[in-house]
């Protein structure tokens, strides 16, 4: 007898359990100050390989539920967390405009100036693309993937109508009673690489395939150290910081130039990650664009 509850909605069940692999190479280049000089270069090549990433809902562009939750197999591909090259560059430049000339006003107030950029590169996050349905018909409410479509245009996606033995249209999520006349499933556009799965159909698209776009940041302090007269070891740190620099849009999720979680999306991530949505594959519609920043800021030291 079914629990007092859950006769008319089921149980949906999902294993724990997660298999993880983490590889990579880590590269280093570090100038230490010298005449006025300093940078370090660092350069990261992994690969971050799970069947699941998440219990909870924290991961939108990797559903936290497996296809088939009593086969984990086909769910082992780069995670969530995956990202397969960074490459940062950060330098710090004492101008030396009158640093060491003997009129204290020059130095003190026209020079003692510093500049530090700092350039990231960083590999997308890839994020699984999904039909919308429950496709293989096992009755949860998470949609299923899709079929792919090897000869398809990257990064597009179509939805699908089906056809009963009349040759009549019927959308895939009519009524069950009108779903169950289907017998074949014609793609909207059979040009994309992603083809929506309409109930029954199989879908074959493996997890995480569809990149997101990288990051290609610029960020720069400039720094006036300014001392104050009489006090040998007090002085003034007046600063402005600019976040993305170039004012260059990047529809990324997270954030471009720390490692803190911060959820950038906007809404409609599901339109995003789904091949029928018109906003399919716009990362414009869902992420902010990062545009730049600029700070100003003071500091006491004594």
């Amino acid at each position: 007898m079914p629990y007092l509850g859950f006769a008319a909605t089921g149980v949906t069940g999902a294993c724990t359990c997660t298999d993880t692999k983490f590889n990579s190479l880590q590269a280093t280049l570090h100038k230490q100050l010298s005449h006025g000089l300093q940078f370090q270069a660092a350069y990261t090549w992994s690969h971050n390989l799970d069947n699941s990433t998440a219990e909870v809902a924290s991961t939108f562009l990797t559903p936290r539920r497996a296809q088939d939750s009593s086969n984990l197999t086909p769910e082992k591909a780069s995670s969530a967390l995956d990202r397969r090259q960074r490459l940062s560059f950060s330098l710090l430049y004492e101008v030396p405009w009158f640093r060491k000339s003997q009129n204290h006003a020059l130095r003190d107030f026209l020079g003692n100036w510093e500049v530090a950029p700092i350039y990231t590169y960083e590999s997308p996050e890839y994020y699984t693309v999904l039909s919308g349905l429950d496709s293989n018909l096992n009755n949860d409410s998470a949609s299923d993937r899709t079929i792919v479509n090897a000869g398809g245009i990257a990064g597009t996606g179509s939805g699908v109508y089906g056809l009963d033995r009349s040759g009549n249209r019927i959308a895939p999520n009519a009524a069950a009673s009108q779903v169950n006349r289907i017998v074949a499933y014609v793609a909207s556009n059979p040009g994309a690489r992603y083809i929506q799965a309409g109930p029954g159909a199989f879908a074959n698209a493996g997890r995480n395939t569809e990149p997101t776009r990288p990051i290609n940041n610029i960020d720069i302090s400039i720094i006036k150290h300014l001392p104050v007269p009489g006090r040998e070891k007090m002085r003034f740190d007046i600063a402005m910081q600019a976040f993305n620099l170039l004012n260059h849009a990047q529809f990324v999720p997270g954030s471009i130039n720390n490692a803190q979680y911060t959820s950038t999306a906007t809404g409609g991530v599901m339109g995003y990650v789904s091949a029928a949505s018109p906003v399919f594959n716009n990362p414009t519609y869902v992420f902010n664009s990062n545009a730049r920043v600029v700070q100003l800021s003071l500091k006491l030291f004594f």
